[in-house]
């Protein structure tokens, strides 16, 4: 049975309901963090229930109970439910008022957790992908994890049209990053992303790979790379929470290379070590 956490009860998922009054609903008021399971553990479940308590900061937004209510809820959801694999999606609005833009007095934020599906990491992601350049056009704050996402979902359904898995994001001439995941090059042999900045989220993978790439040694700059960087790269490749590391081949059709260099491949290794140390998987088992 698919369960629901929806605003302290558990339930079955065709039994959760939100009222249409609802300020994610209606305002895109809210926030959310999406969680990976593997082998029925999160992981790096202390690193995202930071960033949500940064995001609610941000936007001013409460957290019902506090974040540790949060972790014993989720953790309740994923033993009862007993999945092994997949994800959580976890999203906190300001709650149920009527339609006015100010924040509405004494409203209660609603909370709803569940799970989904997913696939354990395999080989297909030592494979290139397809990757086109977009005009970034979301909002100022992308370092707050907000439900209103939809100038990525459009850039998303751009790529797809054409025949691509993602959109590189390019504001002023600079890469920022791609519609749902970080992005970073290996340029003259070092690796570079951007920084931490509203431009970009903060991601968890991103932050893990970082930190890897630090300890093997590989030089490493969090700078921003010019459009033409892209194209000059000898590696290119996204990290994201459900789509871990994963390279990229092509550039609006031209080759950047045909599978995982070896700077890539190093940070999937080693990525995929920490992941699964971080859920208590034997390392190799990607299972």
């Amino acid at each position: 049975m698919d369960l629901v956490y929806l605003n302290g009860r558990l339930m079955p998922k065709d039994e959760a309901r939100i009222s249409i009054e609802d300020r994610g609903y209606q305002f895109a008021d809210g926030i959310y963090e999406v969680i990976y399971v593997w082998g029925g553990h999160f992981a790096f479940l202390d690193r995202h229930l930071e960033r949500l308590v940064r995001s609610a900061r941000a936007l001013d937004l409460e957290i019902p109970g506090g974040v540790d209510r949060v972790r014993r809820e989720a953790e309740e959801l994923l033993l009862r439910d007993g999945r092994e694999l997949g994800s959580l999606y976890l999203q906190i609005t300001r709650g149920v008022a009527p339609r006015e833009h100010a924040f509405p007095e004494r409203v209660t934020p609603t909370v709803v957790m569940y799970l989904k599906a997913g696939k354990a990491p395999g080989p297909e992601l030592r494979q290139a992908v397809d990757a086109i350049t977009l005009p970034d056009e979301r909002w100022l704050r992308c370092d707050v994890k907000s439900v209103s996402l939809l100038p990525n979902i459009l850039a998303r359904q751009r790529a797809v049209t054409a025949g691509a898995r993602e959109g590189i994001l390019i504001r002023s001439g600079i890469v920022t990053e791609c519609t749902s995941a970080n992005v970073f090059g290996v340029v003259d042999g070092t690796l570079r992303t951007h920084p931490l900045s509203p431009l970009i989220l903060g991601g968890i993978t991103r932050g893990v790979v970082l930190e890897e790439a630090r300890r093997l040694g590989i030089p490493t700059l969090e700078e921003p790379m010019l459009a033409q960087d892209l194209f000059r790269a000898d590696e290119l490749f996204y990290t994201g929470t459900t789509s871990h590391v994963q390279p990229i081949g092509r550039v609006d059709g031209r080759e950047i290379s045909q599978a995982a260099g070896e700077i890539t491949t190093r940070l999937q290794d080693a990525y995929f070590q920490r992941l699964a140390a971080d859920t208590g998987r034997a390392v190799g088992d990607r299972s």
